[in-house]
């Protein structure tokens, strides 16, 4: 289930063992910036399925606005541009960064 506009995206939910996950593929083109890794999983605090959905998709809201500004950075801070985003990322849902090689 997708939406646009703001609303609900599931796409990025990952359940495991009653856990929640913010997963996300890495473009290669900034794998590097990522120790090489070629995915990103935020580890949900507990939450219920509707919060972890909300939260998911504020999260890739921020997901989407890093790979913008990274896009559009003609002042090669790339690594500050995904430490700030990554920072946000994690006051909204996270409890570990789990990085997927």
């Amino acid at each position: 289930m997708s939406h646009t506009g703001g609303q609900i995206m599931i796409n990025y939910l990952l359940t495991r063992n009653n856990t929640f996950y913010y997963r996300r593929r890495i473009p290669k083109e900034y794998s590097y910036l990522f120790s090489q890794k070629n995915e990103i999983r935020i580890k949900m605090v507990k939450k219920s399925y509707r919060t972890a959905i909300l939260d998911s998709n504020k999260t890739n809201l921020l997901f989407e606005e890093m790979l913008n500004m990274l896009r559009l950075d003609t002042f090669d801070k790339k690594e500050q541009i995904v430490q700030e985003y990554m920072d946000m990322m994690k006051k909204v849902v996270l409890k570990s960064i789990i990085f997927q090689g």
